[in-house]
């Protein structure tokens, strides 16, 4: 996830999850807190912590171009993940002093890892065991401390594993799972920093936008013990489109944000989002279902969908909510292996005429076009459209236009991997290309439109030298380590 903050806006790179920080978050902490939140603290505090540390400068971002974005990177990671950046904040500050403890496993190791994890749970994630000759213990080593920390996040979440088996829901459960043998010092650590750093953060929003039209994601998640928060476990495999059936003026994302909040009238309705021609508003995590696909408490629309209200007030521009609502909708698709056809409209899980707008004069079918539409890169027409590209700072590489497109629609990092190179004119088929961990893809113009942008397939693995040019080897993740893109 590339972000605009550090990066700079030569690149305009999106930013998923613009922070905030609820007087609610601000009560006291104690052990007995919850250990997923929404954030206690905004992304300014987070990057200053790690600064004022001197973190940046530390191995625990060995292999990443700009620690900074990294970070930025990271935070947003975690809050879409419906945790709290100041929870992780503290235990990296306890595990390795940010990454600057010079006698820890990090730096005898470079592990790359918040967490000095010991063993990797997300399936598919590289990295490597190392023992550590002080404790005589292993550890992961990991390709950048970002896959650390979307390991650590998974590990908690994890169904099969001992924090959901346990039921740990508080900081001082989980964190007695975690360490056993100094539990109380470790919860005592983190309960201390959190609230320090909660006072520092203004009750406000942090900078990162969308990438086309800037316009900000507020994180207001509705209060737990809210009848419209049922607070069970979800891991989504749908996305349901709705519209709020609500023209009066002002009847907008921030108006329903205050509705879902208070309640959700009398139906106890909640979902995820709620889009309109000026913000994005994130009401549940996306690890907790809501009431909205109407398809009864086990229906697969209420339980395994993420539900996205687009607001239909007369007083807005509803193209613009449109085209805020496809962006969301593929970041989504992109983020959780979602397809296609698995977005849905609300009509297909109750039958009910919503989203009405949207099923009237062709719209739906626009709208899934431009879900899987390949866009040309740069051996199409030459020009990059501003804002359309996507920069991984775990890599240093981007992808852009169709590539991104097809990327985004297609499984995203779980199927290809992070980019290993940017585009380039390949040797030997002289066509646009672009290499990725586990795929190489490339655009055929000549092709039809539906297969213009393709996976190549090369049995056996390909030597790159043979395919990709010399100067582009030198300054990618491939020239730093030749591996096969294709598992052989």
């Amino acid at each position: 996830m590339g972000f605009t903050d550090t990066v700079g806006k030569a690149f305009m790179i999106l930013a998923f999850a613009r922070s905030f920080v609820s007087k609610e978050t601000q009560m006291p902490l104690t052990k007995d807190s919850e250990f997923k939140s929404q954030p206690r603290i905004d992304k300014r505090t987070f990057l200053a912590v790690l600064s004022e540390a001197d973190s940046f400068g530390s191995p625990l971002w060995n292999g990443v171009a700009d620690p900074e974005s990294a970070a930025s990177a990271i935070y947003d990671l975690i809050v879409v993940g419906g945790h709290d950046p100041a929870v992780w904040l503290a235990i990296c500050g306890r595990e390795h002093s940010f990454g600057t403890n010079p006698n820890s496993v990090l730096h005898r190791n470079d592990t790359r890892s918040w967490t000095n994890a010991r063993t990797i749970r997300l399936p598919g994630l590289p990295g490597t065991q190392v023992h550590d000759p002080v404790r005589d213990s292993k550890y992961v080593k990991y390709n950048t401390v970002v896959d650390s920390v979307r390991d650590g996040v998974f590990r908690i979440d994890d169904p099969e594993f001992e924090y959901q088996h346990r039921g740990a829901k508080t900081i001082g459960e989980v964190i007695s799972i975690w360490t056993e043998s100094e539990s109380n010092a470790y919860t005592n650590f983190i309960v201390t920093r959190v609230s320090e750093w909660s006072a520092r953060s203004s009750d406000g929003e942090q900078d990162g936008t969308r990438d086309d039209h800037g316009v900000p994601i507020r994180v207001d998640i509705i209060p737990q013990g809210n009848p419209n928060r049922p607070g069970l476990e979800m891991q989504p495999r749908f996305i349901t489109v709705h519209e709020t059936a609500n023209p009066r003026r002002g009847a907008n994302a921030d108006m329903h944000r205050r509705f879902v909040n208070d309640g959700g009238g009398s139906g106890k309705v909640s979902w995820h989002f709620t889009v309109d021609n000026q913000q994005i508003v994130q009401h549940l995590p996306l690890t907790e279902n809501g009431w909205h696909a109407g398809d009864g408490f086990n229906g697969v629309g209420n339980r395994q969908s993420i539900g996205i209200e687009l607001c239909v007030n007369e007083d807005g521009n509803f193209d613009r909510t449109i085209d805020n609502a496809a962006w969301i909708i593929r970041r989504l698709m992109a983020d959780h292996g979602i397809p296609a056809e698995r977005v849905v409209q609300h009509n297909h899980w109750s039958g009910k005429d919503c989203p009405t707008n949207l099923r009237r004069g062709g719209r739906w079918d626009r709208l899934k076009a431009r879900l899987t539409e390949p866009q040309r890169g740069l051996a199409g027409n030459g020009t990059s459209r501003q804002g359309g590209a996507r920069l991984f700072p775990e890599t240093g590489h981007t992808i852009m236009m169709g590539f991104q497109a097809f990327w985004e629609a297609n499984g995203g990092i779980r199927v290809f991997g992070f980019p290993m190179t940017d585009e380039f004119t390949a040797l030997d088929s002289g066509k646009t290309t672009q290499v990725f961990e586990r795929y190489m893809l490339e655009w055929d113009p000549d092709a039809p439109p539906e297969w213009q942008v393709r996976g190549r397939f090369v049995v056996p693995p390909p030597d790159y030298r043979d395919i990709v040019p010399e100067s582009v080897l030198a300054a990618s993740a491939l020239g730093r380590k030749l591996e096969p893109a294709i598992p052989g």
